[in-house]
């Protein structure tokens, strides 16, 4: 059985341990306050991804919609208004709810 901090150590990849870019998942609890506060909706640009299954209403999936364009699905994603590099919280405050095409449009710049 695997302890707490088993959980919580980064993941190993061919031996070598990946810390840069682990991060702990933000609970579903938050996730489903952020996407509940935001109306299931991207705060950029207003697109509505509403929940389809419990799972997602619960928070513990990202609600999704089909599409025949780029990306097989639209995702509704958290966004950290200060990002967590720069020490943005995992918050509701720090966080608001952006599609997949939005959230990596605003990873770019």
């Amino acid at each position: 059985m695997a302890t707490g901090s088993q959980l919580d150590a980064p993941p190993t990849i061919g031996g070598c341990t990946s810390v840069a870019r682990y991060r702990r998942k933000i609970p579903a609890s938050i996730r489903r306050a952020v996407y509940e506060r935001d109306s299931w909706s991207c705060r950029l640009c207003g697109l509505h991804i509403p929940p389809c299954t419990d799972d997602e209403r619960a928070g513990r999936h990202a609600p999704s919609l089909p599409t025949h364009v780029h990306e097989p699905y639209l995702w509704l994603e958290l966004d950290h208004r200060t990002q967590h590099t720069s020490g943005g919280a995992d918050t509701v405050d720090n966080l608001q709810a952006a599609c997949s095409p939005c959230n990596r449009a605003k990873s770019d710049t």
